[in-house]
């Protein structure tokens, strides 16, 4: 399915030459202004809603590497905002820190994480 959704992203990226991405796609795709329009709103919902549960997901790993249990409230909020400010500055410091930071995330081996004891 990745494949396929790179594949797909690659020749529309060819298609068109614009740096808009997706709310580029959405325009070219539908006439009417207002349905891109709530596509592009859609797509960031999506965006907001994914990178809530990242920061979500590692609060929950980094309290379970740190030895807090599931319930270590106070620490699970403040890893959660980190990690939401780190990916808020890898975006404003720009495109080429993100592209690499994301090459490392991807390819770093994952670390053993063991949730209940």
């Amino acid at each position: 399915m990745a494949l396929l959704t790179g594949l797909s992203y690659a020749r529309l990226g060819v298609a068109f030459h614009s740096d808009g991405g997706s709310f580029t796609y959405l325009e070219h795709a539908f006439a009417h202004p207002n349905i891109s329009g709530m596509g592009g709103w859609l797509l960031l919902v999506g965006y907001i809603g994914t990178m809530a549960l990242y920061a979500f997901t590692y609060g929950v790993y980094g309290i379970a590497m740190l030895g807090g249990g599931l319930h270590g409230s106070a620490m699970h909020h403040l890893l959660e905002t980190l990690i939401l400010l780190a990916f808020l500055g890898v975006n404003l410091y720009g495109v080429k820190a993100s592209g690499s930071s994301e090459l490392v995330i991807a390819l770093s081996p994952p670390l053993p994480v063991r949730l209940f004891c």
